[in-house]
């Protein structure tokens, strides 16, 4: 069995549902702390927008895979990755270090 769903009624959806799915994530990660967890892994994958080079950011433990921080970015400079750290400290500090994939070629 296949669905189509067109671009426009993915829109119409989240728009219609964004506050909500907000209010309950709020609810859910106001008191949490992941700085009991060991590290957390952060990457960046590139996504065409419009024809447009994109960096997507993604910070996450590595016990829950909670997904700590993201950020979408045109640059892959070095300040999108402390910017990503910045945020992602609300939750706590991991015990051990923060590791990147492909940081050594910034």
């Amino acid at each position: 069995m296949s669905i189509k769903v067109s671009h426009v009624t993915i829109s119409k959806w989240i728009k219609k549902f964004d506050k909500y799915f907000k209010s309950i994530s709020d609810e859910l990660t106001n008191d949490l702390y992941l700085g009991d967890s060991d590290e957390w892994h952060a990457d960046e994958t590139v996504v065409k927008i419009n024809g447009k080079k994109h960096y997507l950011w993604v910070c996450i433990d590595s016990e829950t895979r909670f997904v700590t921080s993201w950020n979408l970015n045109q640059s892959r400079e070095a300040e999108c990755a402390f910017s990503l750290f910045k945020r992602s400290k609300t939750f706590g500090t991991p015990k051990k270090e923060t590791g990147f994939d492909e940081m050594a070629e910034l």
